[in-house]
């Protein structure tokens, strides 16, 4: 029998891992990932993403030089526009193939598939996850933050028990004093060996690798972090969590309008002893109304936010609905407010204790080649590892998230 290439299982890994099949690893149980609209044709270094801030002033009820001349010439002049110049991130993932499975498995491709596809598929299923999470963060990418107090030998107490679930067994952690959009990472690192979803915690190897990790402090994936590495700027930071003090976001100074450039929120004061449905309702109506908007078609909340959601309603005589016309079948709860018909999912991947309720015609999600990709320039997707007896299969991701209207979108706390 004719011994097996490396060409060989190439092909086979191509015929296993078709488009249907990476699409079901990649977006099934992510419902923000899988229904955005996306764009696999993005190129260059920089994504610009141009919007109207203001239209055009030439208006009056008077003629003349002192009315709508001035009106039309003035500092309000023709339509105003700016421009996001939007990064394009950088995702890796990688898994090692030995060349003694590759021969094990020489006389049935099967076999050696069989044997490396949780591997792969789980890769996969892994780097979905991150970037799923990181289009609801502001890029910083914290994954938690450590309660106060909460450090005792190795293990760290995260202030929403919830994040737990952003951590695995074996991942390695850095740490910083900030939510990584700035300050610079503790040296060192360390990596989990243990996590426990009901007391909130994450123990490490030794905490103490990640030099001066304190109660506060922010953790996260080993390289991810905002400010030594470049991935997505999700909804956190595309929607402000507060308009006083707004930052800049890809070279645009949104302090002249909070709310068109940063998104609509609804002030702390106005939400004291609000249930979940009253706060999203408050929040739909004021971008309906008071910011005069189209009104958002899709919420997005934690699956412990959304069952509060679903109790409420339930009580109500609202059930829960199946997404019918969607590949994956998402839960969805309609809620009308502020004369709309609004979706609510569930999303995993969503920061608990904070609801996004989205415009979504507004958002994209760009990509240099599909979202998640085999790195295969040379036409193999197996490559050979230098000084050693190991192949590599590895995937790259190219991600910009881009938003037209960030106004038409807003965020509440819940």
């Amino acid at each position: 029998m004719a011994g097996s290439t490396l060409d060989t299982f190439d092909f086979a890994l191509k015929e296993y891992y078709t488009p249907e099949r990476v699409e079901n690893l990649c977006f099934a149980e992510r419902p923000l990932l899988a229904k955005l609209a996306k764009d696999t044709s993005l190129a260059g270094d920089i994504c610009i993403v141009p919007l109207m801030i203001a239209p055009p002033a030439g208006v009056s009820g008077q003629l003349g030089a002192s009315y709508l001349d001035l009106a039309r010439d003035g500092t309000g002049g023709n339509v105003k526009g700016a421009k996001f110049a939007v990064p394009i991130g950088e995702y890796h993932g990688e898994v090692l193939i030995g060349d003694k499975v590759i021969m094990a498995s020489r006389s049935n491709e099967g076999a050696f598939l069989e044997d490396k596809r949780a591997e792969i598929d789980s890769l996969y299923e892994r780097m979905s996850d991150s970037l799923a999470t990181y289009l609801y963060l502001n890029g910083g990418q914290a994954l938690g933050e450590i309660a106060a107090g909460g450090i005792t030998g190795e293990v760290a107490t995260l202030t929403n028990k919830e994040q737990v679930a952003n951590f695995y067994l074996g991942q390695y952690t850095q740490a910083d004093t900030v939510d990584g959009t700035s300050g610079t990472l503790h040296a060192g690192y360390s990596y989990v060996t243990a996590r426990d979803f009901e007391a909130g915690t994450v123990t490490f190897e030794d905490i103490s690798d990640m030099t001066g990790v304190a109660a506060g402090d922010f953790l996260f994936n080993l390289g991810d972090a905002g400010v030594t590495s470049t991935t997505i700027t999700g909804l956190g930071g595309w929607i402000a969590a507060a308009s006083s003090g707004i930052s800049s976001l890809h070279g645009v100074t949104r302090s002249t309008d909070p709310t068109l450039l940063g998104g609509v929120r609804v002030a702390s004061g106005d939400l004291t002893g609000l249930g979940v449905q009253q706060r999203l309702t408050k929040l739909i109506t004021k971008m309906t109304g008071a910011v005069r908007g189209p009104g958002p078609d899709a919420v997005y909340l934690n699956p412990t936010d959304w069952q509060n959601l679903a109790d409420s309603l339930q009580s109500q005589g609202v059930r829960p609905l199946q997404e019918d016309d969607a590949q994956f079948g998402f839960m969805k709860i309609k809620v009308i407010a502020g004369g709309r018909v609004v979706d609510v999912y569930a999303d995993r991947h969503c920061t608990p204790g904070t609801a996004f309720a989205l415009r979504m015609s507004t958002w994209k999600l760009r990509s240099m080649g599909e979202l998640i990709h085999p790195l295969a320039g040379d036409g193999l997707q197996m490559l050979r590892v230098a000084g050693s007896l190991n192949y590599s299969y590895r995937l790259v991701s190219y991600p910009a998230f881009t938003c037209n209207a960030p106004g038409w979108n807003g965020r509440v706390s819940l």
